[in-house]
């Protein structure tokens, strides 16, 4: 499995490969199985992990040197650089936080040619909105999901973007 990209960072944020956080333990019941429905316990996470469909990044508060997030990167189709991304972040209010992890994650699998898609479960309203709010586009509907899409562009004149943009030009 190949998926082209670096392990971005910035003065704010630094993405690095899981080693052993406890995921699951970061979230509630409710909140983990909005993002992996299928994944009850660590055991199941383990052995997920170790399928090489992927990987799992956790990002890093580079002030406190403490994770607030993870992502999965999944690789859909490898031969047209297709990749979903799957995750969440634990902190409560950290949601500026939570948009530069995401936005500084997405910009450079784009940078690198990926094609960045991702999917919510319907009733995952929260996901939904931050997905919508940097740009991604719903491009399809079944029963138990929602799938989402981004392009550079897109995620560039999102206002988010724009209001991250202009803080760190300051």
């Amino acid at each position: 499995m190949n998926i082209s990209f670096s392990l971005p960072s910035d003065n704010r944020v630094e993405w690095r490969e899981r080693t052993n956080e406890p995921l699951i333990g970061f979230f509630s019941d409710s909140s983990w199985r909005l993002i992996f429905p299928d994944v009850e316990n660590d055991e199941q996470l383990e052995g997920f992990l170790q399928m090489d469909c992927g990987y799992c990044l956790v990002a890093y508060n580079t002030a406190t040197h403490t994770p607030f997030g993870f992502i999965y990167v999944y690789m859909e189709d490898e031969r047209e650089k297709k990749v979903s991304l799957h995750g969440g972040g634990w902190l409560p209010n950290n949601v500026f936080l939570n948009y530069r992890a995401y936005i500084l994650l997405i910009e450079n699998l784009l940078q690198y040619g990926n094609k960045v898609r991702t999917a919510c479960r319907p009733e995952n309203v929260k996901a939904i909105r931050f997905n919508r709010s940097i740009g991604f586009v719903n491009h399809y509907t079944t029963k138990n999901y929602r799938y989402f899409w981004i392009s550079e562009k897109r995620l560039q004149a999102s206002s988010i973007y724009q209001h991250l943009m202009k803080r760190d030009r300051k």
